[in-house]
């Protein structure tokens, strides 16, 4: 199962996670730089197969890709950079049955999503609540790591990744933030999306985060956090459902193609 192209995979989930730290602090050429600064042997790999510049970008004429907006540079840096458009997803059954796929190969592949749906107590027999719904796919958050009573099978927060049956739920942000896994499935509300002429937009009417909803001017900073902490969970492989079509679209223009 460890061959050469998993192997490669892992070099790849590392470098990502390098790049990350790098990116929220400074322009995508410091982060290749610090990346490779870091690590000295994955330097020639770092240069290869993710030039920010040539690799995951498909920069319009006359824009310096150094200027992108950072969580541009992070969605597209989760992304396999030869087969980013194969890792957005089309559809939320789809992203459910990609994650469980990975996840039976003996690996640990779990789903999130940002906070666009109210996150339920349990209810009185300890099932879970299917807050987690579009259109006919629905699925319910983790536990909440308050509840004092869950059904058989259902495991407490701080097991959502350990516990086989945490596959069976969407991780909140705030569960997911503690945990790494090998692949993520990311479902990308509307609660950040991109509109030409002003760029990412936060439209706090559908967040159910009550913490964030709460600092309103700096609303679009704290979204975009959520997702650069659920786009990089993943180690070996992250996939992406968009909610929003205008915004998948703008992504799906930004990053190269296997047959480009």
């Amino acid at each position: 199962m460890w061959g050469r192209s998993m192997l490669r995979r892992q070099v790849l989930g590392t470098v990502l996670l390098v790049l990350f730290v790098a990116m929220t602090s400074g322009t995508v050429a410091a982060a290749v730089a610090s990346a490779r600064r870091a690590d000295s042997s994955i330097g020639r790999f770092t240069e290869q197969s993710l030039d920010f510049d040539a690799t995951l970008f498909s920069c319009p004429p006359g824009v310096d890709p150094n200027g992108f907006d950072s969580q541009y540079a992070v969605t597209t840096a989760c992304l396999n950079p030869h087969h980013a458009a194969d890792d957005i997803i089309d559809s939320p059954d789809e992203l459910e049955a990609l994650v469980r796929a990975r996840n039976s190969e003996g690996v640990t592949a779990r789903l999130s999503a940002g906070f666009c749906w109210p996150w339920s107590n349990p209810r009185s027999d300890g099932t879970l609540v299917a807050d987690v719904a579009l259109d006919t796919w629905s699925m319910p958050w983790n536990a909440k790591p308050d509840a004092r009573k869950l059904a058989p099978g259902i495991p407490k927060s701080h097991y959502w990744t350990s516990d086989p049956a945490g596959i069976d739920q969407v991780g909140c942000v705030y569960t997911a933030q503690g945990f790494e896994y090998h692949y993520a499935g990311v479902v990308w509300g509307r609660d950040l999306v991109y509109r030409p002429g002003q760029g990412w937009v936060g439209q706090p009417q559908f967040s159910h985060d009550t913490v964030v909803k709460r600092a309103k001017a700096d609303f679009v900073e704290l979204v975009k956090n959520t997702y650069r902490v659920l786009l990089t969970r993943g180690l070996l492989g992250c996939y992406v459902y968009f909610e929003d079509g205008p915004t998948r679209d703008f992504v799906l223009s930004r990053v190269e193609r296997p047959d480009a």
